[in-house]
């Protein structure tokens, strides 16, 4: 037989003192004693002698071996578990005997009858046999109550899963202890009045004398806390039923058991769902749907941290100190999910031990996950990391999938998939929730969690204030001035702009044009500030034609959009690509849609860019309130600014420290949500409009002098036929002009003038018609000057009206008004 012992740098001793009992001491390295046993009555002396002599040296026994003699180092993944045990250790663990007082002061002879009595409650066969009596540190400390280890030897050897079903049985099957089995503090599993750990070869068995500081000793003589109880016979008989006994069947009459208990308690009757769970290569056996409890902190060690449940003082309980998401117990309950169980002291774990500890936060494994997405029913599998709250991974998977997923990394799958609220919103401060089943795709960078401390000149900046950011980011702000234009009033309602943006990460639903040459640096702002600031992401750079093919999934998760290389006229359907960027630039909602997949309504928050080299790039309506227009830039960045050639490196080192600045600027949002209306607007209106826009424009305004330049034409020179009809009516304009009110000019004059000045002289009556409804001119059938027919009112303004009729009136062929002129028929 053998036996195994082993000391660490102090005693392995309980220590009691007036303010409470402390706990044995945590060793982390060990030196192991073994020894052979010889198994007859000798060799039981033996071993009692090496107990007394362990004891007191402070040591502590283990009840089995190792694979090899440790000399103080970690004793952890070294014990021999497939070893066969010698003997059964019956541990007596707070039984109270039937008539029989526990003294204040105990010697030998009291410990051995307590102990005697205790030996009267087992089976026969261990009634005449010799045993090792261990008197518990507490003995005689807790009242009645007998606690103490009979150390028995076997005639044969058997595997301690064996040896833990007979220690179940007993339990279950002995009128003494079955009578006084309670429940768990997790009202999950039994409370043994008979220890069943202590089947296992990893148990560590505490012999050594207990220190008393100030406190009554019960137990004097410290040879009389281990001594041999002799008998007739040597080793316990183990019976052949013992050994044929099967886990299953044991299993079922300690649930039984459990479920009579929690129905004299009141608990509802539960259904334990458990699966297997393998850690480090060893499978062991967990509860998926614990009951909630709540676990106080006891201690820690290297690897482990120890905890009680409701109440409880054990100390039986304890988690992977890195690795916490598995209870496991010294009690022989089934270990459980800690976060389940009580989420509350799980985060307070990870808080304590892992966060903010690098090494630990690298060694900490992430934790798995499995959902179906509520909104798009769609699997998900992916991999979370619980310290910094964040995803490490996500991907799109068949349920099939799933399972592989959770054994692969040592996760244990749910018995229903839970359904998740899987989302891009980066107003909400969560990115993960697991307990209220809730993901967000949108992860802020690292910018945006921990910027950069700066300078408290550079904190509270506004809109009338922002050049002073140029100290802090010289660079980057030189690059904004180019690309806006070298104008101070679009650079700063450009950056006010954008601190709307990192502060609320909502839209602003404004836009920004930025136009000029090549090489301007708008690309540069987006690839080395912007990006790093907004994430990789959520910073999407995209083309004309991408914008056009209808494919757009990459809006879903859009903070920050850029479309390089714009051009309006270019566009397949122009007033498409209008439609679809005001939706776009304004609307809390899009419709997007992936290749292969059906198209869904997803919230919007991208703010957009649009950069191009062209002046005409962008068709601003005359009454837009989305896009600011930048004044054009000529000047390639590198030319004005020659000294960030080779350097552009540099705007890379100030972006944390530019979005530090946003992060802090006292943003004007009135100036965010209304975009300007400057003179590049004017002037890229002008460069996109056609001659068909601006003789719209001229009827809509009622410019008189854009119509003016029909008069200066010489009718002999012009092949336009309309052209005399379009003369009579710009002069009947001027004829029967009204200050401050509009003037009747009939549809027919007004599409011989558009033919005059359009040079289109094949557009129908009708065609005409339709083009006034779609550039919003409305016209109406009455009788103006005594003639019937379709009239618009224009709004007629000209700074001196008699000079034009003094000069113009006069040459007219025909004093009365144009709508006369039989040319010029009216569309109905």
């Amino acid at each position: 037989m053998r036996l195994t012992l082993i000391e660490g740098y102090r005693p392995l001793a309980k220590t009691f003192t007036p303010e409470g009992t402390e706990s044995y001491p945590l060793i982390k390295k060990v030196t192991s004693h073994e020894y052979v046993i010889p198994e007859t009555a000798e060799g039981l002396r033996e071993k009692t002698e090496l107990l007394r002599k362990h004891a007191d040296a402070g040591h502590a026994m283990m009840k089995g071996p190792f694979i090899r003699s440790l000399s103080n180092e970690t004793r952890s993944g070294l014990t021999d578990n497939t070893a066969e045990t010698n003997n059964i250790v019956i541990d007596i663990d707070g039984l109270t005997l039937r008539g029989v007082t526990v003294p204040n002061q105990l010697d030998r002879a009291a410990i051995e009858q307590l102990a005697a009595k205790c030996v009267e409650l087992l089976p026969p066969l261990f009634h005449n046999v010799s045993y090792i009596v261990h008197a518990s540190s507490s003995l005689g400390m807790k009242g009645d109550k007998v606690s103490m280890h009979l150390d028995f030897m076997l005639n044969a050897p058997m595997p301690a899963d064996t040896l833990k079903r007979w220690l179940q049985v007993m339990n279950l099957t002995l009128p003494a202890f079955t009578n006084q089995l309670e429940l768990t503090a997790t009202g999950n599993a039994l409370r043994y009045k008979l220890d069943v750990s202590l089947a296992d070869n990893s148990r560590i068995i505490y012999i050594a004398t207990p220190i008393f500081n100030d406190v009554n000793n019960p137990i004097p003589d410290p040879n009389d806390r281990i001594f041999l109880v002799e008998k007739n016979h040597t080793a316990v008989q183990v019976p052949d039923a013992i050994l044929k006994l099967k886990k299953a069947a044991v299993t079922k009459d300690l649930a039984d058991k459990v479920e009579a208990l929690r129905e004299q308690a009141g608990l509802p009757k539960r259904t334990m769902h458990t699966q297997q769970f393998v850690f480090d290569g060893e499978s062991c056996t967990v509860v998926t749907n614990p009951d909630g409890c709540s676990m106080e902190f006891v201690r820690d060690s290297e690897k482990y941290v120890y905890y009680n449940i409701n109440g409880g003082d054990s100390n039986a309980y304890y988690v992977r100190k890195l690795h916490p998401y598995v209870v496991h117990n010294f009690k022989g309950e089934p270990a459980f999910l800690f976060e389940h169980a009580d989420p509350k002291t799980y985060q307070w774990h990870i808080d304590t031990y892992i966060r903010g500890n690098a090494e630990a936060e690298g060694n900490m494994m992430p934790v798995p996950v499995v959902f179906s997405d509520k909104r798009t029913d769609i699997y998900y599998r992916g991999l979370i990391d619980r310290v910094k709250n964040t995803v490490i991974e996500m991907n799109m998977s068949s349920r099939v999938g799933l399972d592989d997923w959770m054994a692969q990394y040592q996760g244990v799958m749910p018995e229903n998939v839970p359904v998740f609220t899987y989302e891009f919103n980066p107003t909400d401060q969560r990115t993960v929730d697991l307990p209220r089943r809730y993901i967000n795709k949108f992860q802020p960078t690292q910018v945006m969690c921990n910027p950069p401390e700066i300078d408290d000149k550079f904190k509270g900046l506004g809109y009338d204030s922002w050049i002073v950011g140029f100290d802090l980011c010289p660079n980057i702000y030189k690059v904004i001035r180019s690309v806006t234009g070298d104008s101070d009033l679009e650079m700063g309602h450009f950056i006010n702009w954008l601190a709307y943006i990192i502060q609320e990460k909502k839209k602003t639903q404004t836009a920004w044009v930025l136009h000029g040459v090549e090489g301007t640096g708008k690309g540069v702002l987006f690839e080395r500030v912007l990006r790093p600031i907004f994430g990789e992401k959520y910073a999407v750079q995209t083309t004309m034609s991408a914008l056009e093919d209808g494919y757009n999934a990459w809006l879903e998760e859009a903070l920050i959009v850029m479309v390089d290389e714009f051009q309006f006229s270019t566009a397949k359907s122009r007033q498409a690509v209008l439609n679809m960027l005001k939706n776009y630039i304004t609307e809390p909602n899009a419709w997007v849609r992936a290749m292969r997949t059906n198209g869904g309504s997803v919230p919007n928050f991208s703010n957009w860019m649009l950069c191009g080299n062209e002046r005409d790039m962008m068709r601003p309506g005359d009454e837009d309130r989305r896009y600011n227009i930048a004044p054009r830039q000529d000047l390639k960045l590198l030319d004005r600014y020659p000294e960030l050639r080779g350097n552009l490196h540099l705007l890379n080192e100030e972006a944390p420290l530019f979005a530090a600045m946003l992060m802090h600027f006292n943003y004007k949002e009135v100036e965010v949500k209304e975009a300007l209306n400057n003179d590049a607007k004017n002037t890229m209106r002008a460069a996109a409009r056609t001659i068909v826009d601006d003789f719209m424009v001229g009827v809509r305004t009622g410019n008189l002098d854009f119509f003016l330049d029909v008069l200066f034409r010489e009718e002999a020179l012009d092949t336009e036929p309309s052209l005399p009809a379009a003369k009579n009516a710009v002069r009947g304009m001027i004829k029967h002009y009204t200050q401050g009110g509009t003037t009747s000019v009939s549809v027919g004059n007004l599409l011989a003038t558009f033919k005059s000045m359009v040079g289109d002289s094949k557009m129908s009556d009708k065609a005409f018609g339709k083009l006034l409804v779609r550039y919003g001119i409305t016209s109406e059938r009455k009788r103006v000057y005594g003639i019937r027919d379709r009239y618009v009112e224009l709004p007629l303004t000209h700074p001196d009206i008699e000079q034009l009729r003094a000069e113009y009136l006069i040459e007219a062929a025909q004093p009365k008004n144009v709508v006369d002129f039989p040319s010029a028929k009216a569309p109905s």
